[in-house]
């Protein structure tokens, strides 16, 4: 319990802190604002960090309210405050007095010359300026409040679009996990594509960070990478639920014992059904034949299966991929949606469909 000095000393330094935090994020926000579109008011910054979210920071006074003054602002007329925000940029400005006020530690005489690493990273050696830019320390508050504040609608924004998306899945499953951090600059989600029907799972680290979403894209590990935009990355999302089809067939007829002849993570023009049908770039295709020499063409879009009966006289070799020489002896054409086969899924449906082939 502190005693009543103590208090009002205290009172008295958060209220000089408080002055000295808003006076030095004033300055830094007056400095920029030909670039940033803002106003900056002797207790208010208001900045557009999108075109409908703006970020406001302010200077609130708290009044006595026994004295019933005047200027004292209703509490409703104040917008509901960002606690995370306020703590992280509070701790900005103390590490900024540590950075700037940190003694350096004395070196005798007869030491050994020391070398910066700014210097060891120059001189005719240095392939670019990239390494001596991320050694640079941004003094400025402001900067650093503004990228964490943009993280944070960025992210609302991201979680908001991956729920949409997990929501409306049904085969594969879409389930979507935000990954616990401390830090308010990188967020990292974790996506995973399941079915009922095989036991395959697939997982997606998606992180965002600087305004950029980046993940390792399945099955062949390539580093994507997206703006946050909406269209971008739930196409390439859906994409991702198109090669997890794709990829759960070819493990399904591994294990009926079925031969793959042909498979293609791209809209294959030499199949039967490619020719029919105008394709999106998400189309992925899989030519399988069955022990009795049945051939099924599976088409495979994002939530639907189009699938082709044919029956083979003679084995598929390159020259018939290559050319027109190809069986051209078709029964019909079966559609499997994924909201098909009582809600079970696209999956189960090809499961069936290979069991009444075999």
């Amino acid at each position: 319990m502190l005693a009543p000095w103590e208090q009002i000393l205290k009172s008295a330094q958060n209220v000089l802190f408080n002055e000295e935090l808003f006076a030095q994020l004033a300055k830094e926000a007056f400095d920029q604002r030909s670039s940033l579109q803002g106003e900056v008011l002797t207790d208010r910054i208001n900045i557009p960090l999108t075109t409908k979210v703006w970020l406001s920071v302010l200077l609130v006074r708290e009044y006595d309210r026994d004295k019933k003054n005047d200027k004292a602002p209703p509490p409703d007329s104040l917008p509901s405050p960002n606690w995370e925000l306020t703590v992280s940029f509070k701790q900005l400005l103390r590490a900024n007095h540590q950075y700037i006020a940190m003694p350096r530690p004395p070196r005798p005489s007869n030491a050994r010359p020391y070398i910066s690493q700014e210097m060891r990273e120059a001189g005719a050696s240095a392939y670019s300026t990239a390494a001596l830019k991320q050694l640079e320390y941004d003094y400025s508050i402001f900067n650093k409040l503004l990228k964490m504040a943009r993280h944070i609608d960025a992210q609302g924004k991201v979680h908001n679009w991956l729920t949409e998306l997990s929501k409306a899945s049904i085969d594969p499953i879409l389930t979507v996990v935000l990954i616990p951090s401390l830090s308010l600059t990188s967020t990292t989600f974790a996506v995973a594509y399941t079915s009922h029907s095989v036991p395959y799972n697939w997982r997606l680290d998606i992180t965002l960070s600087d305004g950029v979403i980046t993940w390792t894209q399945k099955p062949d590990g390539q580093l994507m990478s997206v703006p946050v935009d909406k269209e971008r990355l739930l196409g390439a999302l859906k994409r991702q639920a198109v090669l997890y089809i794709l990829k759960a067939i070819d493990q399904i007829a591994f294990g009926k014992k079925w031969c793959k002849l042909l498979e293609s993570t791209l809209p294959n023009p030499s199949l039967i059904l490619m020719k029919q049908k105008l394709l999106t770039s998400l189309a992925s295709s899989i030519l399988i034949e069955s022990p009795k020499g049945t051939r099924l063409e599976l088409l495979i879009e994002y939530g639907q299966v189009i699938a082709s009966i044919s029956t083979a006289t003679h084995s598929l070799t390159e020259e018939d991929i290559d050319t027109e020489h190809r069986p051209s002896q078709q029964s019909n054409i079966i559609t499997l949606s994924a909201a098909s086969n009582s809600g079970a899924g696209l999956l189960s449906g090809v499961i069936k469909l290979m069991e009444s082939l075999n």
